[in-house]
């Protein structure tokens, strides 16, 4: 499971997945800078911690469209 995954493992199954080389180059930004707050203690400023919410709501967004696009399916359910 991904949960017991490193980052780094975790990406490198995803070289295999559909997601775009930008998607993936997003999403290793995004759990780099959580494991700087996780395990280094880290604390992102309120701008970060803004830019970061905004941009893991898009990166959803972004492949959530392109799920449905490949499956031709919509998503059966929406997180509220």
């Amino acid at each position: 499971p991904a949960l017991e995954r490193t980052t780094d493992e975790l990406l490198h199954e995803l070289r295999v997945s559909p997601l775009t080389s930008d998607q993936r180059t997003q999403l290793a930004n995004m759990l780099h800078l959580a494991d700087m707050v996780k395990f280094a203690k880290g604390t992102p400023t309120a701008v970060e911690n803004e830019q970061m919410m905004a941009g893991a709501i898009r990166f959803v967004q972004d492949t959530s469209a392109s799920a449905t696009s490949t499956s031709g399916t919509e998503p059966t359910g929406h997180a509220q």
